[in-house]
């Protein structure tokens, strides 16, 4: 009696591992799956987000390369989002002689516009540089020219002096420097948007690897048994 209710318990303990505990197991390795592939799913529309956030001009007035006939008293960027205030937004805008005409440059934001004052009335190509801070957080910046043609207006000295000059040249070197630092921004962030989401993919295919593995070996047990 004693030996059939042993071997009774042995038989019963066998089934138990047979398929109670794989049904844990699968259940546990499903559980896990899921977690992480949600987990990617939440994760991919923030690292898509990081990676193009940066707002973006939509208008200018004066517009890019507009033939104007009155001098404009302002030049006025507006954005698709509002621009980050309590920072060094900046419009800097050197008339036909090199010279700047927007005093320091340092820009008034209003929302999504930011201004600053224009006080030359000479004819000529005027350049215009800006530097904002976008609602991300991240500077972007660009440049364009207008023409002024006012029949009313004086026409500029077009050769500026060597002061006028190294004033230009520094503008103009200013924004190239500052371009390549926000494509690098921009490139940091899509490069740690795509390590989080291979984080995630190699920590599915971990869980997928080591669940194949205990399973494995159950069966091996089993079938030595």
């Amino acid at each position: 009696m004693r030996h059939r209710f042993s071997e009774l318990r042995r038989k019963t303990h066998s089934m138990h591992n047979q398929f109670i505990a794989p049904a844990r197991t699968r259940t546990t390795l499903t559980a896990a799956i899921a977690l992480l592939v949600g987990l990617l799913l939440t994760l991919q529309p923030w690292a898509t987000g990081r990676a193009h956030a940066h707002d973006v001009l939509v208008s200018s007035d004066p517009a890019a390369g507009a033939a104007l006939t009155t001098a404009p008293t302002q030049v006025a960027l507006t954005f698709n989002n509002d621009v980050l205030t309590g920072v060094a937004n900046q419009i800097q805008v050197h008339g036909p002689d090199g010279a700047s005409v927007a005093g320091d440059g340092l820009a008034a934001v209003e929302g999504r516009v930011v201004t600053v004052p224009v006080t030359s009335t000479a004819n000529g190509t005027y350049s215009v540089a800006w530097h904002v801070v976008s609602s991300d957080g991240h500077p972007v910046e660009g440049t364009f020219t207008f023409d002024l043609a006012s029949p009313d207006a004086p026409a500029a000295d077009e050769t500026p002096d060597a002061s006028g000059q190294a004033s230009a040249s520094s503008a103009s070197a200013a924004p190239s420097a500052s371009a390549e630092a926000q494509a690098d921004g921009q490139s940091d962030d899509v490069d740690h948007s795509g390590a989080i989401v291979a984080w995630v993919i190699t920590g599915i295919v971990v869980v997928i690897g080591v669940a194949a593995i205990v399973l494995g070996v159950r069966r091996s047990r089993r079938t030595k048994k």
